[in-house]
């Protein structure tokens, strides 16, 4: 659970909230109307032997520049925590960046228009491609539609190697065979075993 500090000189409890957290290095995010009150200097002096970087170009509605440029700032100095000081504005920042940290090993990357025209592309031809599949399933058997789902490996290897230059490794394709292979025999025998079912279906009703 949280836990919030609400007392006259609470400031000096600082430091111990810090460790508690395991908090060595922190960023400072406050805004330049702090900074001239003097506020600053009081919460650098609680920090014993710490200097803190500090950001101080919060704006009153952050934006996504700010918060870039504060992370640049926090990953420059190592920082392995942040501290809000100021109002909702510093803190919604300070936020942003502590939660920018927990994304940053998957290297999110902002995409420009064109990129997010393509994923928007990317989604209304996958949702397409879905509703034109399941329809053909209600119309043919699905042991015959099948062995067309299996070119999507040969789309995605071919694809692969022509725009990223990814070459398949012999495994990769020795999986792809066994799984086409495996498919292809569910085909085989289901066709077989519908063949030998029409005599019987037949007789059957030559006797009624």
């Amino acid at each position: 659970m949280s836990r919030i500090q609400f007392d006259f000189g609470a400031l000096r409890l600082l430091p111990g909230e810090l460790a508690l957290l395991g908090v060595k290095r922190p960023l400072l995010v406050t805004d330049p109307g702090v900074r001239s009150a003097g506020l600053v200097e009081r919460v650098l002096a609680t920090l014993d032997g710490v200097r803190p970087p500090v950001f101080e170009d919060t704006t009153s509605n952050p934006t996504e520049a700010a918060a870039e440029a504060a992370m640049a700032l926090h990953r420059a100095h190592g920082c392995d925590g942040v501290v809000a000081l100021g109002g909702g504005s510093a803190i919604d920042l300070a936020k942003a960046v502590a939660l920018s940290v927990l994304i940053l090993p998957f290297g999110w990357v902002s995409p420009t228009w064109q990129g997010g025209l393509g994923l928007a592309a990317i989604g209304v031809i996958s949702g397409l491609g879905q509703i034109l599949w399941t329809q053909a399933f209600r119309l043919v058997p699905a042991a015959i539609l099948a062995p067309f789902s299996y070119t999507s490996m040969i789309w995605s290897i071919g694809l692969g190697f022509l725009i990223w230059g990814d070459m398949p490794t012999a495994v990769l394709i020795g999986g792809a065979c066994v799984v086409a292979m495996s498919g292809l025999y569910i085909l085989y025998r289901e066709t077989i075993r519908r063949q030998s079912q029409r005599p019987v279906l037949a007789a059957a009703a030559g006797d009624d």
